[in-house]
């Protein structure tokens, strides 16, 4: 990119695959094992800071979560909890540093895509199952350093 640039490179990645025995009155022995709760199988997080000028700051940020299983048991099968659909979702940072002496700017740019995704529900098979997350939002931040 230049020698006037600097960029940092940041990922995670976890994989989650396990099952817990459970009480249940459907089943002769009075138990079932079933796949973990509020759990999703495959999470990936990528992200980067670009710096020019070490002024101005670019970070995007990419965030995958599979399917994300929730507390309660599908009915059909009591092996399997019932499930919230995945999602992909990309914020965005861009801001000033020093627009003058002490003083920065910024701005988040949360849920580019505008993509409607839900996070699993409650604590119990009494609850909802899944709760809506927020669509785009626009943050703007100011910092002074004293």
């Amino acid at each position: 990119l230049g020698k006037k640039w600097h960029v940092d490179l940041w990922s995670s990645y976890s994989f989650i695959d396990g099952t817990m025995r459970e009480p249940t009155t459907a089943t002769a022995s009075g138990e079932t094992e079933a796949n973990l709760p509020y759990t999703a199988k495959h999470k990936l997080k990528l992200w980067s800071t670009f710096i020019y000028d070490s002024q101005y700051v670019i970070t995007p940020k990419l965030y995958f979560v599979d399917n994300t299983t929730s507390f309660k048991l599908d009915s059909q099968n009591l092996t399997r909890r019932l499930e919230i659909p995945e999602y992909v979702v990309l914020d965005l940072y861009m801001g000033m540093e020093d627009v003058v002496k002490n003083l920065s700017v910024g701005l988040t740019v949360n849920n580019v895509l505008n993509n409607h995704f839900y996070n699993v529900g409650g604590g119990s098979s009494a609850n909802f199952l899944k709760v809506p997350q927020l669509s785009r939002s626009l943050v703007f931040s100011l910092q002074y350093k004293f």
